[in-house]
């Protein structure tokens, strides 16, 4: 089994295009400059030009009323291709300063994408179908992406199988302290949708009358962990996920780097 230690190690090194610091004139270049829309347009641009209802079915925590004030605007501004070539290059000059670690990454990781199952995963399977990149340290972030796209894509599926919707599932990680108090406003969900969650936390007894998260249901949102690790892993092959396993060590020193 893949450690919850590595999962976190790819999603810090995938995080590294996020930053507003790390954009440079990239983005301004291509006319993009709201902060929302840089986030969803990058994203969401692997799947294309992509619907307000595609964006949020795939992103899964965020409201539809937040995400229709960016998407589909965005692609009047930009195309999705170019987002994509600006968000790799953003991604490359990020991970410059660990070049060498970066490049004994790539290499290693070779082969880990083949052995994949994305049926249910669209987010991985976009980010999988755009042009594998020459340079080591941008291929690094390519395959990485397509890894913690791939645990997200899974994590919604087992998230929607416990009966969450996308306010429930935010306000249950508030609640066990996976996610600041700010992650309302941050999803996009009404005072409604959100106190309709908690009221449904509430009668589940996943948390008590001020919200803080009860032993079930601290105790539930790390099953539901648990179940998206192995929804995850059981999308690998026996060869992708021993090379996956191998390399564990490789994340975590590239993750603790970029964290330092």
């Amino acid at each position: 089994m893949v450690s919850e230690a590595t999962w976190q190690a790819i999603s810090t090194i995938h995080q590294v295009v996020y930053p507003k610091q790390a954009w440079g004139d990239d983005y301004a270049d291509l006319g993009l400059t709201n902060s929302a829309m840089i986030y969803f347009a990058s994203r969401a641009a692997p799947l294309g030009p992509a619907s307000a209802e595609l964006t949020t079915a795939a992103f899964f925590g965020f409201s539809i009323d937040l995400i229709s004030e960016q998407i589909p605007a965005a692609w009047d501004i930009a195309t999705p291709d170019s987002i994509v070539s600006a968000r790799l290059s953003i991604a490359t000059r990020a991970l410059a300063p660990h070049a060498d670690l970066a490049t004994q990454f790539a290499d290693s990781l070779s082969g880990v994408l083949d052995g994949i199952t994305l049926g249910g995963a669209p987010m991985a399977a976009a980010q999988m179908a755009l042009e594998m990149p020459e340079d080591p340290v941008a291929r690094l972030w390519h395959k990485v992406t397509v890894l913690r796209e791939l645990r997200g894509d899974r994590h919604w599926a087992v998230l929607a199988t416990a009966g969450l919707n996308g306010a429930a599932a935010n306000a249950l990680a508030v609640a066990t302290g996976r996610q600041p108090q700010g992650r309302q406003k941050l999803t996009g969900w009404s005072d409604d949708a959100w106190n309709g969650a908690l009221a449904e936390l509430s009668t589940r007894g996943w948390i008590d009358a001020d919200g803080t998260a009860t032993e079930s249901g601290i105790a539930a949102r790390n099953q539901l962990e648990a179940a998206t690790s192995r929804a995850t892993v059981a999308s690998f092959d026996t060869e992708s996920l021993a090379r996956l396993v191998v390399n564990e060590p490789l994340l975590m020193a590239l993750a603790k780097a970029l964290s330092a």
